[in-house]
């Protein structure tokens, strides 16, 4: 570790113990003491101030984008059914110069938080029909899924999701489409059922997305 990342994370922890100390006095004491420190006791010690000085948009934006991405990977690996401990390949494209360098130049972190094998930056997504694709911040991310899962397997597993979701929504689309439940349910349960049919039908295209990938 660099004497610069040192010096950054004994700040922040330093500062971290400062802030819990009102609520966690006693263990934030034994940690402050085993730190190299200035004065008696943490008690006594400046409460830390807002320092608007430090603030950086332009870092948080940074940051927000690679978190939109970063969990746009892990949901596509649940989606897709890929087992928790494998690391998959992903590509990430962008037209923009400037999200292209931002992206290469997190690779590291992508790769540790979204247990990634490899990334690529690239200008824009090929053909591959077989992989798993989503948009995240203007980021283009494809997983191919070759080798990865299971293909039969998994389609399998989503056409019996999707009869089960198709068959759930049967009942609800018959009451909705009879004027005479319309006119005598309260609003509130015509509401519900609405609402049930409406995330019945996202996860139902959901689904049929993922089943198209694979085919």
């Amino acid at each position: 570790m660099s004497t610069l990342s040192f010096d950054v994370l004994f700040f922040v922890f330093d500062q971290a113990l400062k802030l819990l100390h009102p609520f966690m006095p006693f263990i934030t004491e034994e940690l402050w003491q085993r730190l190299p420190h200035q004065g008696l006791s943490i008690t006594v010690q400046p409460f830390p101030r807002s320092r608007k000085e430090l603030i950086d948009s332009e870092v948080e934006r940074q940051v927000e984008v690679l978190e939109e991405i970063i969990i746009k990977i892990r949901n596509v690996r649940a989606e897709m059914n890929v087992d928790a401990g494998k690391r998959v390949h992903v590509n990430l494209a962008s037209s923009v110069p400037g999200l292209r360098a931002l992206l290469i130049q997190s690779i590291p972190y992508i790769r540790n938080l979204a247990r990634c094998e490899e990334v690529k930056i690239l200008a824009a997504i090929g053909q591959d029909t077989c992989s798993a694709r989503t948009v995240a911040s203007g980021v283009a991310i494809e997983i191919p899924l070759a080798g990865l899962i299971d293909l039969g397997a998994e389609k399998s597993r989503i056409q019996r999701e999707i009869f089960k979701i198709e068959k759930e929504m049967t009942p609800i689309q018959q009451k909705l489409l009879d004027q005479n439940f319309l006119d005598h349910a309260p609003e509130q349960v015509v509401r519900l059922n609405q609402n049930r049919l409406f995330e019945f039908q996202e996860k139902l295209n959901k689904l049929n997305e993922n089943l198209k990938r694979l085919s």
